[in-house]
């Protein structure tokens, strides 16, 4: 018995080395010998070895089977209890799948290495009465983990609903929630978010802190639903991909203004604004740029000129290294 326990401690321990990659390009015509593999904080692409080899054609024919049923490039799936999110291209000698680990547990806000006055400003009792944070950075970057991270601690704390439209879903977040509980709604096209948008916004019980948490904003339906939402007293919490807190921004405007005019669309984002952060990952340490809604922040939005606000994020970051904390506006 002794035996069959260590064998078995063995294999999974194996099983577990073969599987560490964080991402996989599976060649779908040749995932044996075509595949290519990458690693957390390194930057060179591995050829699997034979075992992986294994592993990866058998991820490929769950690939296929996935794709087959939901006829959408962009879905999760699950090999050996680990959730990959997967991408289907088609490359000049045919279709690859690029599939990234995705986490199986929440991580607890004060353990996701945000500094402490962020955590304290995510966490503000005056965000009960709704507005709109963005987490901003590149692919990989973390931006989803922080996104839910906020939105669970914030559900947990002062309970209400939190609704979450993903395309797809990533982390684990339905159920009860400390105070409060999460539904998650996974959508699979761009008609079905502009529906599962109109939905949630009835879904809200009128009188608790609400959370409308969307997965990514990447074109006019999503920005304009972000927007909307933030100023009927739900708060809402997204990630979109830019490498500075002023580019994301911009593009939200410009995204937005495909269904209104850009004067509608500064003022509804001077109104519902309330935290951007721009996260970068470097060997597992997150290094984080801000911006929160001080009344000069705000007026900078309303003018339009969101450029100006680079020297207001250096303002805020000084005020920060001089132990000072960059006051928000009254809402």
């Amino acid at each position: 018995m002794l035996f069959f326990i260590v064998s078995n401690n063995f294999k999974q321990k194996n099983m577990n080395e073969q599987l560490s990659f964080s991402d996989v390009t599976i060649d779908m015509k040749d995932p044996r010998c075509k595949s290519r593999l990458s690693y957390e904080n390194t930057y060179e692409a591995h050829k699997p070895t034979e075992d992986q080899m294994a592993h990866i054609e058998r991820m490929s024919q769950i690939i296929r089977k996935r794709f087959e049923q939901v006829k959408q490039r962009s879905f999760r799936i699950r090999y050996l209890g680990q959730l990959y999110r997967c991408t289907l291209i088609k490359s000049v000698y045919g279709e690859l799948a690029i599939c990234r680990k995705q986490p199986m547990d929440m991580i607890p806000l004060d353990e996701i290495g945000l500094p402490k006055h962020i955590i304290q400003a995510a966490m503000d009792e005056r965000l009960c009465k709704g507005g709109l944070i963005l987490v901003v950075g590149a692919i990989g970057s973390g931006k989803t983990t922080t996104c839910a991270s906020i939105a669970v601690a914030r559900t947990s704390e002062f309970g209400g609903m939190m609704l979450t439209i993903e395309d797809p879903a990533e982390l684990p977040m339905q159920g009860d929630i400390g105070a409060g509980q999460c539904i998650q709604y996974e959508v699979e096209s761009k008609d079905e978010f502009a529906e599962a948008g109109r939905l949630a916004l009835r879904c809200f019980p009128s009188d608790k802190p609400g959370i409308l948490f969307l997965g990514e904003i990447r074109d006019s339906e999503a920005a304009t639903l972000a927007l909307r939402a933030s100023l009927i007293g739900k708060l809402v919490i997204a990630t979109m991909h830019g490498d500075r807190i002023e580019s994301a921004l911009k593009r939200i405007i410009s995204y937005a203004s495909d269904n209104m005019s850009q004067t509608e669309v500064l003022s509804l984002l001077h109104n519902g604004f309330r935290m951007c952060l721009h996260q970068s990952r470097s060997k597992n340490k997150i290094d984080v740029k801000f911006l929160v809604d001080t009344t000069s922040a705000a007026n900078t939005i309303l003018r339009g000129s969101i450029e100006q606000l680079n020297s207001e994020i250096y303002t805020q970051l000084r005020m920060v290294e001089n132990s000072e904390v960059p006051k928000p506006r009254q809402i």
